[in-house]
């Protein structure tokens, strides 16, 4: 078995991603090797970052800031989202509950900038927590979506982030 690993690190120093933008690449990133028979498992790697130094290139990739506040990319590892654009009136929605131990269902909603998003479907996982599905419907590539899920207990019900409809996920191919 080899191992792969991957990491979404800047180049430059204007490269830097923001903290949304941090958790919508962990997802996409998730996307991607969902996609990969030849991965078998991913890991997150770094939990907290590490503390900043002046003149010095720190790449921080945690899902805590240093002081331990969570930061976008906590949730959005818990719960995985990606919308993917087919066509202006069909996307691809993946995403994964993390924390559930078998299949279950979800409550998809979606809905326009500024307006009550809408349940629009109840994807069912699979027994890791995936679930990919097709939305057909008129401006479906306009919509924000995000997905929701009530823990067994019933105590505490978890939300993914919003996400946009985006290019699909594919690996580049290097020159």
């Amino acid at each position: 078995m080899s191992t792969v690993t991957a990491a979404i690190r800047p180049t430059t120093a204007a490269a830097t991603l923001s903290l949304d933008g941090q958790a919508r690449a962990l997802n996409e990133a998730d996307r991607l090797f969902f996609g990969d028979r030849r991965v078998r498992a991913i890991a997150q790697y770094e939990l907290y970052d590490a503390p900043e130094v002046a003149d010095d290139d720190i790449y921080n990739t945690g899902l805590r800031l240093g002081d331990g506040t969570l930061k976008p990319a906590w949730g959005a590892y818990r719960m995985p989202l990606v919308v993917s654009r087919i066509s202006a009136r069909e996307v691809e929605v993946f995403g994964q509950v993390r924390p559930a131990k078998a299949s279950t269902r979800v409550a998809l909603l979606a809905g326009r900038r500024g307006a009550e998003p809408k349940r629009i479907a109840d994807p069912l996982t699979n027994r890791a927590g995936y679930f990919r599905i097709r939305v057909k419907r008129g401006g479906a590539a306009a919509l924000r979506y995000r997905f929701t899920w009530p823990s067994p207990d019933g105590e505490t019900t978890f939300a993914s982030r919003e996400a946009t409809a985006g290019r699909p996920i594919r690996y580049r191919e290097r020159p």
